[in-house]
């Protein structure tokens, strides 16, 4: 018998990836006191016996001083920063240590660039032997107070008074400490007050902790450009139309730009919405599908708002003098979209209504302007001066609606101009010739004397008119 060894292949071992870097754990994601990224970081750098700005080379390949904006914000250096750090730790979490999921919200202007802290939050964690951190609501400008102790945050250093605005300009850099002179920033807890005594401060302290303790949702994430555009919409229509937030939602809704978290805190405290809870209303809201999956109307109203928009729209129509349609719609808290989507007819009358009350008003303006055109004196007459006398009306409104009787002021005045320059041509000369006459120069005094208007007998017209007289005075002579 023929006994062959049959050698089995051996199974393949694979060793695990390795991170770049130890896997330094967050501390506090999901909470109010999550960590920021930039407390992370330079733990991450004490870990590995390293100084903060050669870690920061080593991983982001840069060397120059960055803000800590750059870092704890929502900008496209934070983004990068982040996928960076989690390719190099093997996290996925890293994101919720800054304020990337409201990306499509919050500006990164003003949003923080100086570091703070609470003394006695530092104090108390060295006490208790946790884990010292700087929490990420510290490096939120608009914040100013202290969530648990209710006093102020600092931002100045109490043995040097230094104050650090740039995160990667010091090598001695460390959680807790002064980044140039090494001091222990914590400090003994005093008696406290038990709550904020400002409205303003109390409501900016829970939106800004809302805010943050819920970036690790999911439907953050999940949110839609519509769903802060009716947000804003619902804002706006709680505002006067002269406040100076009516003009910012405006212009936010019109350019779709982000909006600056002290903006948003402000207009949240003068219509008192939380700002969490009515997000995630108009979030469901905009979610919410009938049965069988169809998805309703874009602009989906129930019976009775309908009723009561056709009924506002009957009124107006019988009115001789009605009102326009974005009037109505902003009384009605809607928009012009919606009633032409749900009442077609009726908008397509009031506009109409509008265009032809629109039409008889611009025809009386002009026949009064014609006859304003005709009464004035032609030196008296302009644009500026013709839409003044007829009230409550601009110039530069006048010259978009009749551009024909804007030229018809213009030929009449340069008419006028022209005759009103040969006349003082001929007057003049005739002085010069007067002046000669008797054996004395037309000089400029003398001319100003003599003539009758008030004109510049410098300019370059009469000035030819007294070298002609001087001439024509030779000639004779």
């Amino acid at each position: 018998m023929d006994f062959t060894w049959i050698e089995e292949p051996k199974p393949e071992l694979k060793s695990p990836k390795r991170s770049l870097l130890f896997r330094l754990e967050p501390i506090g994601i999901g909470t109010i006191y999550v960590e920021s990224l930039c407390s992370y970081l330079c733990r991450l750098a004490e870990e590995h016996g390293l100084t903060l700005p050669l870690l920061y080379r080593t991983l982001f390949d840069q060397g120059r001083p960055v803000t800590f904006s750059q870092f704890n914000a929502c900008s496209n250096k934070t983004e990068r920063y982040v996928e960076l750090l989690e390719k190099a730790t093997y996290h996925t979490n890293l994101r919720f240590m800054t304020f990337l999921p409201w990306k499509h919200l919050v500006s990164s202007y003003k949003l923080g660039s100086v570091r703070k802290w609470c003394p006695y939050c530092l104090q108390e964690w060295a006490n208790t032997g946790q884990t010292i951190y700087e929490p990420l609501l510290w490096f939120v400008a608009a914040l100013q107070t202290c969530p648990v102790h209710h006093t102020n945050l600092v931002n100045s250093c109490p043995n040097c008074s230094y104050t650090q605005t740039d995160f990667m300009n010091s090598t001695s850099y460390r959680v807790g400490h002064c980044a140039k002179c090494g001091a222990w920033l914590g400090q003994e807890t005093m008696n406290l007050e038990k709550e904020l005594s400002d409205p303003y401060a109390a409501w900016t302290e829970e939106t800004i902790c809302s805010m943050i303790t819920a970036l690790t949702e999911t439907w953050i994430t999940e949110l839609k450009p519509e769903t802060f555009m009716r947000f804003f919409t619902y804002v706006r229509s709680k505002l006067s139309t002269e406040s100076s937030l009516y003009r910012t939602i405006s212009t936010r809704m019109c350019v779709a730009r982000r909006i600056e978290l002290d903006t948003l805190i402000q207009m949240t405290y003068e219509t008192r919405l939380p700002f969490i809870q009515s997000i995630r209303i108009f979030e469901m809201n905009r979610r919410e599908l009938p049965i069988k999956g169809i998805r309703p109307p874009r602009n989906h109203l129930d019976s009775h708002t309908l009723e009561r928009y056709k009924e506002a729209l009957s009124i107006v129509l019988k009115n001789p003098n009605p009102p326009s349609v974005v009037e109505l719609a902003r009384e009605l808290n809607t928009s012009c979209n919606v009633l032409k989507a749900h009442f077609p007819k009726e908008y397509n009358e009031l506009s109409r209504m509008r265009a032809q009350k629109k039409a008889n008003t611009l025809a009386q303006i002009r026949k009064r302007a014609l006859s304003l055109i005709v009464e004035l004196r032609p030196e008296e007459l302009s644009v500026k001066r013709v839409a003044q006398e007829l009230g409550n009306y601009s110039w530069s409104s006048f010259k978009r609606h009749y551009p024909d009787l804007v030229e018809l002021i213009k030929q009449r005045r340069q008419e006028y101009e022209q005759e009103f320059q040969l006349k003082m041509y001929k007057e003049v000369y005739d002085i010069s010739i007067y002046l000669l006459e008797r054996g004395m120069y037309p000089s400029q005094v003398r001319l100003q004397n003599l003539i009758s208007s008030q004109v510049n007998v410098r300019q370059h017209l009469y000035r030819k008119a007294v070298e002609k007289a001087i001439k024509d005075f030779r000639e004779r002579n």
